[in-house]
């Protein structure tokens, strides 16, 4: 609710200032909706004094079945009837058909898998869904479990949610990773980050052996209690591989194993909501194109006007105007800006993929100081090398110099080619290093033409 206060404060500002606020403050009309986290709001936002009435939906779904969070419908209800001329709906799960599954059953599946196991219990899911975490937590208790927690995002939200009362349990039970191992396995139950296979998680670094203190067992049991996010499928599998070599029990969300629940709304859901708010114009958001087109289409089968649906692209300028909508040639600059250090730059995907290339293969530096009118070689300089350290092996590093020394020597005569030269040098070394040590590297070439008068 600090979001409505701080907009009554500005609403008083203006008014006490201009003596006018036409135009310039919202209200936020803030109605509860079932998601992920706890207290998700959906927001209808309204001039004082134009009639145009937009509601801005986030994240939600409907689950009819669970106690706590349940969505608003009166509020949506209430909403409706004031007349809503634009909706902003999320379209993640458009493709999905039927409704999503309660909650409910998810944390039973869980209680029944946890409450079986005869080791530890290893379990990851998205940090954001702080429900889920309650509800582990509560199971845990009952079952008498140690509770412990790996990765910063889920120890930073459970910290959070306790400071605010959102999650309350009995703190004997939480222990860190370096005492787990004074407790029998079967009392252990650890929640960690990596439900998207990071490279860099807690559960990609149990995989990997790399973890300080958690080693795995074959008598552990790994709970994915979430679903792959597009895009992550190969890091999700590769880390899911490398959890079997340890012989470890892994159970994954299937249709026969209901384990994790979306807080996307599916088509039917969407539908619903778009039933009872009855806007007069959508604009489909938060997700691909095929999902805001997905989203068009549920609407429309339920009787929407096609012409007053709008699909927009990020920088896209959407007016809403004593009631009516249009999509104007306007455009904001909506691509995305990196920060380096303490400069901001548009070309930072192509500086990303520069590092992530360089961190992954490494590179090998040579520089020849040679006479272009001569033909004649000064100096080659000893082979650097930053990521590639088989380089420095003294009887591989001398078998490059004499490929280079060849190379250089067959090539270099008096008025020869510099880039000629620097790609057949780069050619060899690249092939040469990755026939000796199946390794492909990047090659930088420096060349320094010193002619005789400048001796």
């Amino acid at each position: 609710m600090e979001i409505k206060a701080e907009m009554e404060e500005t609403q008083q500002l203006f008014e006490k200032q201009t003596g006018d606020y036409r135009g310039f403050v919202l209200e936020a009309n803030l109605k509860k909706v079932k998601f992920d986290s706890k207290s998700a709001v959906s927001k209808l936002i309204e001039p004082l004094v134009q009639q145009a009435y937009n509601v801005k939906k986030g994240d939600f779904r409907f689950d009819f079945a669970s106690k706590n969070d349940k969505f608003d419908l009166h509020k949506v209800s209430q909403i409706s009837n004031r007349g809503v001329d634009l909706v902003l709906c999320e379209s993640t799960n458009a493709e999905q058909p039927g409704f999503n599954e309660s909650e409910k059953g998810i944390i039973n599946e869980l209680h029944n898998i946890i409450s079986s196991a005869e080791g530890r219990i290893i379990i990851t899911f998205f940090a954001s869904n702080i429900g889920r975490i309650e509800e582990v937590f509560k199971i845990a208790i009952n079952l008498k479990k140690k509770i412990v927690i790996l990765g910063h995002a889920i120890d930073a939200n459970v910290t959070a949610s306790q400071s605010v009362g959102y999650l309350k349990f009995d703190e004997k039970y939480l222990i860190n990773a370096k005492d787990a191992a004074s407790y029998p396995d079967n009392e252990i139950l650890i929640i960690c980050t990596g439900s998207q296979g990071e490279d860099t998680s807690a559960l990609s670094n149990i995989s990997k052996g790399k973890h300080p203190t958690i080693k795995l067992k074959s008598s552990d049991s790994i709970i994915f209690s979430s679903n792959v996010i597009p895009g992550n499928t190969y890091a999700v599998e590769s880390l899911i591989n490398r959890l079997h070599k340890s012989g470890c029990a892994i159970h994954l969300n299937s249709p026969g194993l209901r384990i994790h629940s979306s807080g996307h709304a599916t088509k039917l859901e969407q539908q619903l909501f778009i039933s009872m708010l009855r806007p007069k114009y959508i604009v489909p958001v938060h997700g691909e194109s095929k999902m805001l087109k997905a989203l068009a289409r549920n609407c429309v089968e339920i009787g929407h006007d096609p012409s007053k649906i709008f699909i927009v692209k990020n920088g896209d300028v959407v007016h809403l105007l004593n009631g009516e909508v249009y999509v104007s040639e306007e455009k904001i600059d909506a691509s995305v800006v990196y920060i380096d250090g303490d400069e901001t730059t548009q070309s930072g995907e192509a500086i990303s993929k520069e590092r992530a290339n360089l961190g992954e293969k490494g590179i090998v530096l040579l520089h020849i100081f040679l006479d272009s009118k001569k033909g004649e070689v000064h100096a080659i300089s000893p082979i650097a090398n930053a990521g590639s350290f088989f380089v420095a092996d003294l009887q591989f590093s001398k078998q490059l110099h004499g490929m280079i020394q060849r190379e250089i020597k067959s090539r270099v005569k008096p008025g020869y080619n510099e880039k000629e030269l620097k790609d057949a040098l780069a050619k060899n070394l690249i092939q040469t290093v990755y026939e000796a040590k199946k390794h492909k590297t990047n090659v930088e070439i420096i060349i320094t033409d010193i002619s005789a008068e400048e001796l």
